[in-house]
């Protein structure tokens, strides 16, 4: 997708592992959750999060800005993350 837009009370949802692509920004107000790992890779994305991002895996997030204001990206299990 160019532009990915989950509004608050919205839910982008994996029971497993997850890869989302959006070319040009991710605007995230309400809950993107993987059950297993989680892979963001576009370099030249704007990512918006006033959400939550949670991985039950590792998560790696590619961006070329992120804005995680009033947001929470979270691992569980001490599964780590990257944010590149």
């Amino acid at each position: 997708a160019g532009t990915l837009r989950n509004l608050t009370g919205g839910s982008v949802l994996s029971g497993q592992r997850m890869g989302l692509d959006v070319a040009q920004q991710l605007d995230n107000q309400g809950i993107v959750n993987s059950g297993g790992t989680l892979t963001f890779n576009q370099a030249t994305a704007i990512v918006n999060n006033s959400g939550q991002i949670v991985s039950a895996g590792q998560a790696t997030i590619a961006a070329g800005v992120l804005n995680n204001d009033g947001g929470r990206i979270a691992t569980l299990r001490d599964s780590g993350a990257s944010i590149v």
